[in-house]
């Protein structure tokens, strides 16, 4: 995880920062799960180094409070079961296409055929999302946490250095 940071997660946000002319020393959050390796000392200390602060969505709320489930996660769900169905149809169309019985046709869904066909469906997801900033904000807005980011104080636990958020009113 700590490898995710420091090649994915800090560039990611030094990048963002940069693009919205925002100061290299802006605060940033991190949304996660409480996966142990989130919670590994190296990369909330990794976070903090670069004052990206770091929240814990509790064990069984993502579904609650993890912006990308309350929003986007549906959209890459159904555009990933819209690319397999349309390719499960393809394959049967061009056996029947050739005047194959298809009644028992078997379509090849090993790991090695799939694999490369799913990762241009995950591509042209990606894509289709990326065109829709705002299901993105609101997942944050549902989840509460664009009406209570300007309450965010930082906090020193004997965990180490995480955000909290002061949600009384907001959910």
């Amino acid at each position: 995880m700590l490898r995710f940071t420091d090649t994915v997660i800090v560039p990611y946000v030094d990048a963002t920062r940069q693009e919205l002319h925002l100061p290299p020393d802006q605060p940033a959050l991190a949304i996660c799960d409480v996966f142990a390796a989130h919670r590994a000392e190296s990369v909330r200390s990794k976070l903090l180094q670069n004052n990206i602060w770091l929240v814990f969505v509790p064990a069984c709320c993502t579904g609650e409070l993890q912006p990308l489930d309350l929003s986007v996660n549906d959209g890459y769900k159904n555009e990933l079961k819209k690319c397999f169905t349309q390719w499960y149809a393809d394959q049967v169309a061009s056996s029947m296409g050739e005047g194959e019985d298809i009644s028992g046709k078997k379509v090849d869904l090993r790991t090695s055929v799939m694999k490369p066909i799913h990762a241009g469906w995950l591509m042209r997801a990606h894509t289709q999302m990326a065109m829709k900033k705002h299901i993105i904000q609101l997942g944050f807005e549902k989840a509460g946490i664009l009406s209570c980011i300007a309450k965010a104080q930082p906090s020193t636990h004997v965990t180490g250095t995480v955000c909290v958020l002061q949600l009384s009113d907001t959910v």
